[in-house]
């Protein structure tokens, strides 16, 4: 199970610092998303990245994620994929599965 303690609040993706690589404030990646890291878009709205995002990305592009809880153009709730957002309504970007992964991986100690 992830670590998220609250994973209905999206604050709580955004939590532990070492795991957010990036933010609209500093415009800067400290590292490039992947698949599935956790895209903050607008003021409560988590969804996960369906690909790569391009170091020169600009505010007018689109990414495309998997929106979760949502209904796209559907009447009925769910995941949905994919969803073409803009990248300028990107508010911050956490890679929590690449960690967790890693961390399933490492032997553990008897």
């Amino acid at each position: 199970m992830l670590p998220i303690k609250g994973p209905a609040a999206v604050k709580s993706w955004f939590v532990d610092a070492k795991k957010v690589i990036y933010t609209r404030t500093t415009g800067r990646f400290i590292k490039m998303p992947k698949k599935m890291d956790v895209v903050w878009l607008y003021q409560s709205h988590i969804e996960g990245l369906a690909e790569p995002i391009r170091r020169d990305i600009e505010d007018d592009d689109y990414i495309t994620t998997v929106a979760f809880n949502s209904q796209g153009n559907n009447p009925k709730q769910g995941v949905y994929f994919p969803m073409r957002r803009r990248w300028r309504d990107v508010r911050k970007v956490a890679n929590h599965i690449t960690p967790y992964v890693k961390s399933l991986e490492e032997p553990k100690s008897l």
